[in-house]
Parts: structure tokens; sequence; C-alpha cells
């Protein structure tokens, strides 16, 4: 489940639509409120005034951010808000092995990765990093921004491998930087991935096979 940008949802709605504006603000008020009673004892104050942390660090405007409901539970959420110092350390990780990551596409696509620690997530860089600079990758940062789950070594090889089959003869990284949906629309025709694992500097590929929804997380 993506996070809701609630400024993204004005937009539809319209910016001089009130009262859309209102619903969204309640919304966004009965979701802290449930953070707040799923964090362990924390007070609702202390989620909110963490939570406007979250926004600033993320360079979000106030009140634009709401915690999505589903895929992540809400303890998650406020482990999140309530430790800024921790979420700023596992940050710089990411930021030290893939300068240009961009982390507010990351929260908004799998928020869940910064709840790991900072060793786990250093590790995931890095395994990422090599996969795809050895495949070619041009800017990963960039690549992995726009699809987070490449940051599981196994999903990221399983990736390789299958656009190395559907595009022999091109560079197949190149052609999904050019076009990183081809995996969402290779989902929608109900296209399977080939699962792989990482040995060394090589890519080993299964006879078995896999789909893209499973494997590359798109029921989120």
């Amino acid at each position: 489940m993506r996070c809701v940008l609630t400024r993204a949802a004005g937009d539809a709605a319209g910016a001089g639509d009130v009262t859309g504006l209102s619903i969204r603000a309640r919304y966004r008020a009965r979701r802290l409120k449930e953070v707040a009673a799923a964090s362990g004892g924390a007070d609702l104050e202390a989620v909110i005034a963490g939570w406007a942390a979250l926004e600033k660090l993320l360079v979000m405007e106030p009140g634009s951010f709401t915690p999505a409901e589903g895929g992540m539970k809400d303890a998650e959420w406020a482990s999140l808000a309530l430790n800024i110092p921790t979420l700023i350390r596992r940050i710089i990780v990411l930021k030290t092995e893939l300068p240009t990551l961009n982390i507010q596409e990351l929260v908004a696509r799998r928020p869940r990765l910064l709840t790991e620690d900072e060793e786990a997530l250093r590790r995931r860089a890095v395994q990422a990093k090599r996969l795809l600079t050895d495949a070619g990758a041009a800017d990963v940062g960039a690549l992995v921004s726009t699809l987070p789950d490449l940051l599981d070594p196994r999903q990221c090889a399983s990736v390789l491998a299958t656009m190395a089959r559907w595009y022999p003869k091109e560079n197949a990284v190149e052609r999904l930087e050019r076009d990183p949906d081809i995996l969402l629309r290779a989902g929608e025709r109900d296209q399977p991935l080939d699962p792989a694992f990482s040995l060394g500097r090589a890519v080993q590929v299964d006879s078995a096979k896999t789909r893209v929804e499973s494997a590359f997380g798109f029921c989120a």
C-alpha cells in the first residue's frame, strides 16, 4: 500500500475545494490518532510533533503527508515518527551508498524499508549498487527511487535476468532506466519474471517462473 500524499489528492479535488480539504484534514487527524494508539504509550501530541518533523525531514509541505492504511502497521508508522534521529541515520546510510536516491519517493512507495536497521539497509544498498552498476545502470539511485524493490537483491537479480531475456539485443538496464513502467505493464499482461539469485558477479536463473505481481510487489 502506498503512502497517501494528501497534496496529490488535493490536486484531484481542486485547490479551491474547501470541503475536500476538510475531509482530508479530518482523515489525516484520524490516522494520526490511530498511529498514536498503536505506538505503545506515546501521546497524540508527541506523534503529531514527530509527524511534523518527519514531513520536514522529507521536505514535504506541512500537513501534506498522511500515513496510509494497510501495507505497514500503525505501530511501524509510529516508530518512524517517534524516532527521527534513528530515521536520519538510516537515511544517511542509504544516501551514502546511493547519493541520488529520492527518499521522498522511497517513503511513498516502500516506507517499511526505513524500519530496518542501518546495517541491513547498507547491505541492501551495496548489493543493489553492485548488481545494477555491473549491469550498466547510469544512475542506480534514480532507478531505485522509481523501483525500490530493487533493494531486494533476489528481486534485483530476477529483474536483471528477465530484462536480459526480454531484450537480448539491448542493454537491458538502460532500457529499464528509460522505461521503468515496463515492469508494471508486464504485470498487467500477466508476464512472469525469472526467479534468480546472485552468486558473485553472475546471475543464476532458475527454471521456475513467478508472476510479476508477487515477485515485484505490485500488489502494494
